[in-house]
């Protein structure tokens, strides 16, 4: 149907426009649908509003409903800065401006949200470091465990956010990590037995990193 169609065309460009359909399931990112005023109004309003049986007055009511949805998106806090617009389309006859009310107000939300999510992601990455610094030789220490254990957060999406930050999987990292500590304890002392060595080190008994 024309929902089914119009969902369907605004998350196409809320993936490619926002980057983040890496990190995001379709059920957070729909959270963006109303957002994307332009994808709407392109794809079903504008053909509609191009039809003369359309009254300027019916094209004003639809757009302020459309720009409701849009700015319930915004955090809360903001909601009142963006009333104005209201009144901006009631007072106008222009399409055009009309439209670049919407996209203009869109890509404003757009952008604070998008803002808030890369300082989440910020905020995520630094406990990350630093439970990998204090945790770093304990043989306990997984994506698992940080995800379920300390931070309380999808070990899946944890995973991808990691990789996208660090250019590298988890599990590799800490592995490259143990492995250089490792190579510095046999520098400092050639007589330490790879045993003690795995142990310190976060690998247990397990000592096949260095046969």
């Amino acid at each position: 149907g024309r929902r089914g169609y119009l969902g369907r065309a605004v998350w196409c460009l809320a993936s490619r426009r926002l980057g983040l359909a890496a990190l995001y399931p379709p059920l957070m990112l729909r959270t963006f649908l109303p957002l994307l005023a332009f994808a709407p109004f392109t794809a079903f309003a504008q053909p509609q509003l191009n039809n003369p049986s359309f009254s300027i007055e019916q094209i004003k009511s639809y757009t302020v409903k459309l720009y409701v949805s849009i700015i319930q998106q915004a955090e809360e806090s903001k909601i009142n800065n963006y009333l104005s617009g209201i009144t901006k389309i009631m007072k106008n006859s222009n399409l055009k401006s009309i439209k670049d009310i919407l996209v203009t107000i869109s890509n404003d939300i757009i952008e604070n949200y998008y803002k808030n999510v890369q300082k989440r992601q910020n905020e995520l990455i630094y406990k990350m470091d630093k439970i990998i610094e204090k945790h770093l030789y304990d043989e306990k220490l997984s994506l698992n465990f940080i995800a379920h254990e300390i931070l309380f957060v999808n070990v899946d999406y944890l995973g991808k956010l990691f990789i996208s930050e660090k250019n590298e999987k988890f599990s590799r990292y800490i592995t490259r990590r143990r492995i250089e500590k490792a190579q510095s304890l046999f520098l400092q002392n050639n007589n330490m037995q790879v045993n003690e060595v795995a142990l310190q080190t976060g690998f247990g008994n397990n000592a096949q990193y260095f046969s």
